[in-house]
């Protein structure tokens, strides 16, 4: 039941920032976070590493190479589709991090309301700059709602994947394996495993492993 609550006040802010932000997004089209993840994309998939020197009106790619690797389904419909299904993805993954700690719906403190003005507005920032910020900080408060929870083998999992998407959440990881959760930390090493399957299987093993000691 409080899951299904979740889901609803998750879906209903994700849509509603999604839309505050739609029309600036159709309006500007792709800026210079998205030209990278997509020059990323292409350079991974036909050269084999997407951290090249970048093009004009690029930055460096500085994300692991599944990033580079998944970033080109976002293209595949079309550079503004795949700008505008990023956004709702990132909006709604994040409204439902935080969901699975707030609930409008509830009598919450001061400090509460004052987290979520706070969260809105870096959702409302990370929306309009076509980042990844808001995503990854939706995947990691569910982690650590599933960690709360005792759910440690969806918690492992949803960090490996944080941390295949930026290399930080692996930090958070370590530190709730310090109470030594075997579950949790033997689904982190299995997912971290298997998500570098991903890039792995277009480059191959040897290529993918360099690739991540490159990007540092």
């Amino acid at each position: 039941m409080r899951r299904h609550a979740s889901l609803r006040q998750a879906t209903l802010l994700g849509a509603w920032s999604f839309l505050c932000v739609l029309p600036l997004l159709l309006k500007t089209g792709p800026n210079v976070v998205t030209l990278t993840y997509l020059e990323g994309a292409q350079r991974f998939y036909e050269l084999g590493n997407p951290y090249l020197a970048p093009t004009a009106g690029r930055d460096y790619f500085f994300y692991p190479p599944f990033f580079a690797a998944i970033w080109r389904g976002f293209s595949w419909p079309g550079i503004l589709p795949g700008i505008l299904l990023w956004a709702f993805l990132n909006s709604f993954v994040f409204w439902w991090g935080v969901s699975c700690w707030f609930s409008v719906e509830k009598k919450q403190s001061r400090w509460a309301w004052f987290f979520l003005v706070c969260a809105a507005i870096e959702l409302d920032i990370s929306l309009r700059y076509q980042q990844a910020n808001a995503l990854l900080s939706g995947l990691i408060l569910w982690a650590l709602a599933e960690f709360r929870d005792r759910h440690f083998g969806r918690a492992g999992f949803l960090l490996a994947l944080g941390t295949h998407l930026k290399v930080f959440p692996i930090l958070i990881a370590a530190f709730l394996f310090l109470p030594f959760q075997l579950a949790f930390g033997a689904s982190f090493v299995v997912s971290i495993l298997v998500l570098f399957l991903v890039p792995a299987s277009v480059v191959g093993v040897p290529e993918a492993f360099w690739l991540h000691i490159e990007q540092f």
